[in-house]
């Protein structure tokens, strides 16, 4: 593999690096509006809607209960499996880059 290929490849992850960390806030804030949502549904919701629609509140709190565990999932242990797998490929390709710039 040659050194100009490498030296791209690891500005690309470097780039990517960035983008996961404005993806994790982007789940973050998902999260937040989740749960102000799901608060809504609970608390307001059922005095507001009459009582023969009533059966769309159990499907909400399920459906927002759903996004609300992907929402953590996503923020959290995904975010965390992504950097490590980055930052891995980033430290191989520097250390064949040291390699290729050693010999």
């Amino acid at each position: 593999m040659s050194k100009s290929a490498l030296e791209t490849a690891t500005v690309v992850c470097e780039k990517a690096l960035q983008q996961l960390k404005s993806q994790q806030w982007r789940y973050a804030c998902y999260l937040l509006v989740t749960l102000a949502t799901l608060v809504v549904v609970h608390v307001l919701l059922p005095r507001v809607l009459p009582d023969f629609v009533s059966y769309l509140s159990p499907v909400l709190h399920v459906l927002l209960l759903m996004f609300l565990v992907f929402s953590v999932f996503m923020a959290t242990i995904w975010h965390m499996m992504e950097f490590n797998g980055i930052q891995a490929g980033i430290l191989g390709m520097q250390l064949t880059l040291n390699k290729l710039k050693s010999t």
